[in-house]
């Protein structure tokens, strides 16, 4: 890693206050303990009164209007979402602070490197919205409620799927996480009409909310304000052990699919969740639709390289006590022991990070001393994910689209299993022999080893079945298509 420019910027303030007391101030705390520097932080702050003398990891939050006397010579890091960044810019700039910073430069590893993150967001919007225009005259133009500029390669790869697979012309794009507002809607019934999804949306906290309880904040009366179909395609039910169905979840998906002609979840372990909660008469309309990225090689003209003696490798470190409990330094070193074991079989290791955070793997594979190379695609372009995909024999994976990009490419996958969604995708395929339980007492290094061993020393036979599996996603998701034709009327 270079050194982080940041840190040093940040290094120079006697007196620190986090602004913002969630998931991105946790992550901002962190990485200044890790940096030694945490004895600078004065406290969290917040706009809302309501958190005012909370202990936060042992620090008080207050509330920003009783800092005044911080204003001019404390360095305030904003720690909060893309899209609150400019409200709270703005309001620390008429309170008249001084000194304030985006906080996710220090933890980003896509920021230390030259700021590509704000770089290739404009790049990204450049190549989506060149889509947007239609191709085919008088063929249907769709609204997209989707996660595509996110920082996170799953869902950037998704996403360009989704579109790519699906019978539209052209498409107006909307971010998940925006809030549904008055011009949302008119956009909604602009076009002819909705796609939700895919991914993991019905989860209650990477946009929590108490509109809907799921990622997409939209209201049963907004729901039924759409006068145009709705289709819900390849969403995943992505609950973590622990998490329970809120009443207005409930609620909110039994009025997603009484209003949408069409529903295809992308794992059967997540249409048996769903249908629970359903109302009986609704059980029925939801039906099996594969994540699109599962047969990318079917719509993309990919090279895939043979032999390459290449292991990907992507370990999740989002949520990590639902992930990984008390047992989670015992988990990573276990699995670093078996990357080294798998090194010395000579392959190399390239370790691929989805996400930024997915770099906090490195140290253990350093402490391990094991020979890697770092891919980062957090804000890779969809040929760039490709690209380096195609290049992998096996991905070791932990994140579901580090195992279903993989799939759809060609390569043969192995799944870290931390989360049911991977085992989901697995029982779907007839391939546990694939998975590695990582809850497990006894799972470890020797597990892991002796899987990778099984899945290498079978290679024809696991290929084979790589290509079965395929076929039958592909043949289910084109049937589901023509279906959608016929429902929408699309030639």
């Amino acid at each position: 890693m270079r050194n982080n420019r940041y840190v040093e910027k940040v290094n120079q303030f006697d007196r620190l206050i986090i602004y913002g007391a969630g998931k991105i101030g946790v992550e901002v705390y962190q990485y200044l303990c890790e940096k030694g520097i945490n004895n600078k932080i004065v406290c969290f702050t917040v706009s809302d009164r309501c958190d005012n003398g909370r202990v936060f990891h042992e620090i008080p939050v207050k509330c920003i209007s009783e800092l005044t006397e911080e204003f001019d010579k404390a360095l305030f890091l904003v720690s909060v979402a893309e899209r609150l960044q400019k409200e709270i810019i703005c309001e620390l700039k008429e309170r008249k602070v001084r000194h304030y910073f985006d906080a996710r430069k220090l933890y980003l590893d896509s920021y230390q490197y030259s700021d590509v993150w704000l770089n290739m967001r404009n790049v990204r919007d450049k190549v989506y919205f060149h889509i947007q225009e239609g191709r085919k005259k008088g063929h249907p133009r769709a609204t997209h409620i989707t996660y595509w500029r996110v920082g996170n390669a799953g869902d950037t790869m998704l996403s360009y799927c989704v579109r790519q697979f699906l019978p539209f012309s052209s498409w107006k794009i909307q971010t998940v996480s925006e809030r549904v507002t008055d011009d949302v809607m008119k956009q909604i019934n602009s076009t002819d009409m909705l796609v939700v999804g895919g991914g993991g949306l019905f989860l209650p906290d990477t946009n929590t909310n108490s509109i809907s309880g799921w990622q997409w904040a939209i209201s049963e009366e907004q729901l039924n304000q759409i006068n145009v179909p709705v289709v819900v395609f390849s969403v995943g039910y992505n609950y973590f052990k622990g998490q329970e169905n809120s009443p207005i979840f409930i609620k909110s998906v039994n009025a997603l699919v009484r209003k949408a002609c069409f529903v295809g979840l992308r794992n059967r372990g997540s249409i048996q969740a769903i249908q629970q909660i359903l109302e009986p008469e609704l059980r029925d309309k939801v039906v099996y639709q594969p994540c699109t990225t599962t047969f990318i090689s079917k719509m993309f003209p990919i090279k895939k390289h043979q032999n390459t003696k290449k292991v990907g490798v992507n370990i999740a470190f989002d949520r990590e006590e639902r992930r990984y409990g008390k047992n989670k330094e015992e988990i990573m070193v276990q699995i670093a022991k078996a990357l080294r074991g798998i090194s010395c079989l000579n392959y190399q290791i390239c370790y691929i990070a989805h996400c930024d955070s997915d770099l906090k793997f490195l140290r253990y594979l350093e402490e391990e001393g094991v020979s890697y190379t770092v891919d980062n695609l957090t804000c890779a372009l969809p040929r760039e994910i490709l690209s380096c995909y195609r290049d992998m024999e096996i991905v070791i994976g932990m994140r579901g689209h580090a195992q279903m990009i993989p799939f759809g490419v060609g390569c043969r996958i192995m799944s870290l299993g931390t989360h049911d969604k991977m085992k989901w995708f697995l029982e779907d395929i007839k391939a546990m022999d694939w998975y590695v339980d990582m809850s497990k007492t006894g799972g470890g290094r020797n597990d892991i080893l002796e899987t990778f061993k099984a899945i290498e020393d079978n290679s024809l036979e696991t290929d084979s079945r790589l290509r079965q599996a395929k076929e039958y996603l592909w043949d289910i998701s084109c049937d589901n298509r023509e279906k959608i034709r016929d429902m929408l009327n699309i030639p």
